[in-house]
């Protein structure tokens, strides 16, 4: 019979974080609070495996989440993935969370419904299931998958409440409505890179760093040559 697990459990959150911005942060803290986790680590990936390298360096991205990270008690910044030079499996990285804090730790996996869509393409996702639960945020409106598709029936098949995931370390799945805010990094670039401000969809300190060392700064206008 399940039983509440001895230690609360740890919260996981990766990312590419190019910029980290408040849609990652509340995802984080609406987890940390509604799970009663010990704590979310932010884990900022060194090269995504199906994406394109990230525009910012990785020392840039690690600085800024710890920026972020700086005044939150309960968050923590976990550099392990920029230490490797190769792409950013979950798989690998929650094998070795699993063997860092035992086996009947509860580790909760957190990612919004556009990447749990997309979860059963992920590399071993089956693996994945068996290291830790999965924890969804989904906004309050927009549709949930349905059956025929693959997360639809992952969810039938694994959906559980929220206080369920304390009671095991890994397996199960909860989809939680969490607060709107629909805000990308892929939007907050393109903003920059246009000459607009960020402000108020990441936090100051972030703001003021990417100022500082000049991150995603505009593009200089197209050189023209006057027509002879």
């Amino acid at each position: 019979m399940a039983t509440s697990a001895a230690e609360p459990g740890i919260g996981i959150l990766g990312g590419t974080f190019d910029p980290i911005h408040y849609g990652h942060l509340r995802l984080a803290w609406e987890a940390l609070q509604g799970l009663a986790l010990d704590h979310v680590r932010l884990i900022p990936c060194h090269v995504p495996p199906h994406r394109g390298d990230p525009a910012g360096a990785a020392h840039h991205r690690l600085a800024m989440v710890e920026l972020a990270c700086a005044d939150t008690t309960g968050f923590v910044v976990d550099a392990r993935e920029l230490e490797k030079n190769s792409p950013s499996y979950s798989v690998e990285t929650l094998q070795a969370l699993r063997k860092q804090f035992g086996p009947e730790r509860p580790l909760v996996f957190l990612m919004g419904m556009d990447a749990f869509c997309g979860f059963c393409n992920w590399h071993q996702w089956q693996e994945i299931l068996e290291l830790c639960h999965l924890w969804v945020g989904h906004r309050p409106g927009s549709q949930l998958p349905d059956i025929q598709h693959p997360a639809g029936l992952l969810l039938q098949e694994r959906g559980a409440t929220q206080g369920s995931l304390a009671w095991t370390p890994s397996g199960r799945i909860h989809v939680q409505e969490t607060v709107a805010l629909d805000i990308s990094a892929t939007y907050l670039r393109q903003q920059m890179q246009h000459g607009q401000s960020p402000r108020f969809l990441l936090p100051e300190s972030v703001h003021r760093y990417i100022q500082q060392q000049r991150l995603y700064a505009p593009h200089p206008p197209a050189e023209t040559h006057p027509t002879l």
